[in-house]
């Protein structure tokens, strides 16, 4: 008369009705079959400090040069953005375009990075070929429409005065998205670093990878800026072409051609990881 739960689930119900809820078990990594690699926790290799170093160097040069040139910072938009709104308030029209088109082509630059990422993320099988070897890393790939940004900026400033600053926005909009997502920090700004340190300082945790991080910032920033103070008090006739130009070489050797013995996944630039940068501004949120 009365049916066993078994049959009643094989006979009268379909199959799908058959649950079979187990309890999620973690899977120890030892016990991982050979073939199965577990997750590793993101971090860039020692050698690129260089490259956070380089690229804190050369943003405070540009900060002191183009804010005397050209009174704002072509290397991050919120100055530029509450300039944009004050210029609007006061129906200064010809200004908030010049403040719009200045952050429109910052936008673009970091757009071209990440599309130029994701054509090059599976590209490239040969590990040893020269393509994959010189061509292969997005910061190499941009460095050269970089480079010729920064010389097009000294071209046409003579011609069009300040709206060649837009060739420097988005030279700058590749050069951050290389900063967060190759070296793993921001290093045009530093009030994140100095929250991160003095968090540190406070709590007394001691200095962790993140917080030697916020050092190496802060001194090739602070390096930065002392080096164009003395180009200007030494040389200030150079300033218009000559470091902008040396700006544009700079940045280009330093994402072209500098790559630790030709390897592009090791040393100089982070290799298949997206960097989520944390709130203090320091660091990837991964490293924490």
């Amino acid at each position: 008369m009365w049916q066993s739960a078994s049959a009643l689930t094989t006979s009268n119900f379909p199959r799908k009705t058959s649950l079979n809820v187990a309890t999620p078990v973690a899977t120890p990594v030892s016990s991982l079959s050979p073939g199965t690699s577990s997750p590793v926790p993101v971090t860039p290799s020692p050698p690129s400090k260089r490259l956070v170093f380089g690229l804190s160097y050369l943003a405070g040069i540009s900060d002191v040069t183009f804010l005397r040139l050209y009174s704002t910072f072509p290397t991050m938009m919120t100055g530029n953005t509450m300039k944009l709104t004050e210029a609007i308030l006061s129906t200064r029209y010809s200004d908030a375009a010049f403040y719009i088109t200045c952050i429109t082509t910052y936008i673009l630059g970091t757009v071209a990075f990440k599309l130029a990422s994701k054509l090059e993320s599976n590209a490239f099988a040969d590990p040893n070929s020269f393509r994959t070897r010189y061509l292969s890393s997005t910061p190499r790939t941009l460095s050269l429409p970089i480079l010729l940004s920064f010389i097009c900026s000294t071209f046409f400033g003579q011609y069009i005065g300040s709206p060649s600053m837009y060739f420097l926005s988005f030279s700058f909009g590749i050069i951050n998205a290389v900063s967060i997502e190759s070296a793993g920090t921001i290093t045009c700004m530093l009030t994140g670093h100095m929250h991160k340190l003095s968090n540190t300082a406070v709590e007394g945790k001691g200095f962790k990878q993140v917080e030697k991080r916020s050092v190496n910032v802060l001194s090739g920033f602070v390096a930065g800026v002392l080096s164009a103070a003395l180009i200007i008090k030494w040389r200030p006739a150079a300033l218009q072409k000559a470091v902008i130009r040396m700006l544009g070489v700079g940045y280009f050797v330093l994402l072209g051609l500098l790559d630790d013995g030709g390897r592009v996944d090791k040393g100089w630039f982070r290799r298949g990881e997206e960097c989520i940068i944390d709130a203090e501004e320091a660091g990837c949120v991964v490293e924490e």
